[in-house]
């Protein structure tokens, strides 16, 4: 029970990382934010801050978490003259709190491999005279983290590692999703229930693999919302991209229209994958 309980409130810690990048970037540019909720469904909580123009929300599921931007939506209508909405905004504001929510990943997953390093940085045994390198790196994955030994970085190599790692995550979860789509498979992609799973077991392997798991995942949030598809952060940013380039906004009917089919497809993707998890 313990194990499922850290599982949710890592992955929802995430996610809520994420949505606060968002949130935070957006009050800097004095983009009004109307909600920001832990969770979803029925809301059980809520609080408004005196003079705050976001309310604050805990919903009757406890899991992952979202942030509602005024003026985001490009099916609502839009008032010219006020100066909080999303849309009314420059380009710049409007790139750097959409980039905000991913930054904020990458920088839980640098912050995690710093404590991580500095406290005690797993590495496995050295290979075996004569054992090709990546043999070696193969077969000491698998073993059990008694095998490994553990090493306490400086400031510096810790601050290194700190940044080649989510940088080299990114580049495996790049080349991992160049190889589904090139096989038009989905056998590597996990969802909710998949993902709940893996950080269940390693939070039941103790903290160390447990923040392993976060870094890993915090670092492919980050890398997915980036693509340049539909609902992602990703598509936005490429509408954005259209706007600086042509010097005119897109249509706001198109934008929508855009932005709903590839919620859809989301979804459905992530309905397939979740009922292959539970039946898994």
């Amino acid at each position: 029970m313990l194990q499922v309980l850290a599982a949710i409130f890592g992955i929802s810690l995430l996610v809520i990382v994420h949505e606060a990048g968002h949130y935070w970037i957006a009050g800097k540019f004095g983009i009004r934010v109307t909600h920001f909720s832990i969770g979803f469904g029925p809301v059980l909580a809520k609080y408004q801050p005196k003079g705050s123009g976001t309310t604050f929300q805990l919903c009757a599921i406890p899991f992952l978490g979202s942030v509602t931007i005024a003026g985001m939506n490009p099916a609502e209508p839009i008032a010219p003259n006020d100066p909080t909405l999303y849309p009314n905004k420059s380009v710049l504001a409007r790139t750097l709190t959409i980039l905000a929510g991913p930054v904020a990943n990458y920088l839980t997953a640098s912050v995690l491999v710093f404590a991580l390093a500095l406290t005690g940085w797993r590495e496995a045994p050295p290979a075996q005279p004569n054992q090709p390198a990546n043999v070696a790196a193969s077969a000491t994955a698998s073993k059990a983290p008694s095998q490994s030994h553990y090493v306490r970085k400086s400031v510096i190599e810790a601050a290194r590692l700190a940044v080649v790692v989510p940088y080299t995550l990114t580049v495996l979860n790049l080349a991992g999703i160049a190889e589904l789509v090139a096989h038009r498979s989905t056998e590597g992609l996990m969802g909710p229930v998949g993902m709940g799973k893996l950080v269940a077991q390693r939070a039941e392997q103790g903290l160390y693999d447990y923040a392993g798991i976060l870094i890993l995942i915090s670092v492919a949030l980050g890398c997915f919302n980036l693509l340049p598809l539909p609902f992602l952060d990703g598509g936005r940013l490429t509408f954005l991209a259209y706007e600086l380039v042509t010097h005119r906004k897109p249509s706001a009917k198109f934008e929508a229209l855009v932005h709903a089919t590839g919620m859809l497809a989301l979804l459905t993707l992530v309905a397939l994958v979740t009922w292959r998890d539970l039946i898994g």
